[in-house]
């Protein structure tokens, strides 16, 4: 499943298709590792994303760049290979660094 989610999130051609991808990326990996305090926490969180559409407004239709597809999808495959070779110490550091990209991204970006 988190294959075949990572590859539907590189099709994604649209802003809002590309982001609710990452979504179900995200949420194939919590239900690999049978995280339910992540599955929930994540639930409610995108949840509430969609209720004030957050991921909506003027640039919901714009196309993704290549570049910026690419990287994530190659971020969450070297996150999701470490999880299948159960290399937790990797998955972990993988996942971290990810995280932190996409923080900074937010804070530099809003």
């Amino acid at each position: 499943e988190m294959r075949e989610q990572l590859r539907l999130l590189r099709e994604a051609k649209e802003w809002i298709d590309f982001k609710e991808r990452i979504y179900s990326v995200h949420l194939a990996i919590y239900k690999a590792t049978k995280n339910s305090f992540l599955i929930q926490i994540f639930d409610s969180i995108i949840a509430d994303r969609r209720a004030v559409d957050y991921d909506g407004g003027a640039q919901a239709h714009s196309p993704v760049s290549a570049y910026v597809r690419e990287q994530t999808v190659k971020e969450l495959n070297a996150i999701i290979e470490a999880l299948l070779v159960r290399d937790d110490k990797t998955a972990s550091k993988r996942a971290k660094d990810y995280f932190i990209r996409i923080l900074s991204s937010v804070a530099v970006y809003g």
